[in-house]
């Protein structure tokens, strides 16, 4: 049985503040979009957006994580993943399988893991 599964893109809002934190956080988005796009073919679109009053926080596809420490690059690639929509061809079903990775101590700033 053959499974055709097309990967649409993921819009991500990167929420920086002018903080350390924040620019990290914005460029390790951008590497990882371009690690997804190289290795999956999924088009991932980062859009930064300045407030000098919110946390630094990213929003995947409409789902908010605000971040309060540094992730590593494969957190943020794995969030990403997460996150990506698949879409059904006419041939066959989709089957979407998540990753998720967090710290020692299980932190990730508000967002909830699942295990």
């Amino acid at each position: 049985m053959s499974f055709l599964v097309r990967l649409l893109s993921i819009d991500v809002f990167v929420i920086v503040n002018g903080s350390e934190l924040g620019e990290y956080i914005l460029r390790k988005t951008w590497e990882a979009a371009q690690r997804i796009f190289k290795e999956y073919g999924i088009k991932v679109f980062v859009i930064p957006y300045y407030s000098v009053k919110a946390p630094v926080s990213i929003i995947i596809n409409g789902v908010e994580y605000v971040i309060h420490r540094k992730l590593s690059f494969k957190e943020l690639m794995n969030m990403i993943l997460s996150a990506a929509p698949l879409s059904s061809s006419e041939e066959g079903e989709v089957a979407a399988i998540g990753l998720w990775s967090h710290s020692e101590d299980q932190s990730l700033g508000n967002a909830e893991t699942v295990e």
